[in-house]
């Protein structure tokens, strides 16, 4: 049992030490831009991204919403919060329905930064969706934590959101 609790310590160890070198080596802004395209009009994807009464079912994770701030009927500023105690302030920053939402982002625990922007367009059949990603991470243990499993994670956490809004729509339509 000793030798389980040295092994687990060293890996532990390990781990922590590849994480801080990988924040070490990398600069603390991140830029990624992805590019989707959709099988729907733009106005329901529209709706998805900014329909913030749905994400608590269509984002894992999300105990509650608070919402801070409207302008007339729309929510321009709200807060996400996770267990642990963990939690993201939102601010819309620029929005032009339904061709682009710009927001800033706040994650609470790692301190991390981020302004994404969706840009929508279509043609008869398809919405083409343009996510950018802009952050910011001064801790290098967050850094590190950032750029392995890929600069693009958060940008496909995004995505992963939006398609299960889009499945949530068609089987409850």
């Amino acid at each position: 049992m000793k030798n389980f609790f040295i092994l687990i310590g060293v890996i532990s160890t390990v781990l922590i030490l590849i994480v801080l070198v990988a924040g070490k080596t990398v600069e603390g802004d991140f830029k990624h831009e992805s590019n989707i395209i959709f099988d729907v009009n733009q106005d329901l994807l529209w709706e998805i991204i900014n329909n913030v009464e749905a994400y608590k079912k269509n984002k894992y994770g999300i105990v509650s919403i608070v919402e801070n701030d409207y302008q007339g009927d729309t929510i321009i500023s709200w807060r996400e919060n996770y267990n642990l105690g963990i939690s993201k302030d939102y601010d819309v920053i620029r929005r032009k329905d339904p061709e682009f939402l710009i927001l800033r982002i706040k994650n609470n625990f790692t301190g991390m930064v981020s302004t994404l922007t969706f840009e929508l367009s279509e043609d008869e059949t398809k919405t083409y969706l343009k996510i950018t990603e802009e952050s910011v991470v001064d801790n290098i243990l967050y850094r590190g934590l950032k750029v392995l499993p890929g600069k693009d994670a958060y940008i496909n956490s995004q995505v992963k959101w939006i398609r299960v809004g889009l499945y949530n729509y068609l089987i409850n339509k």
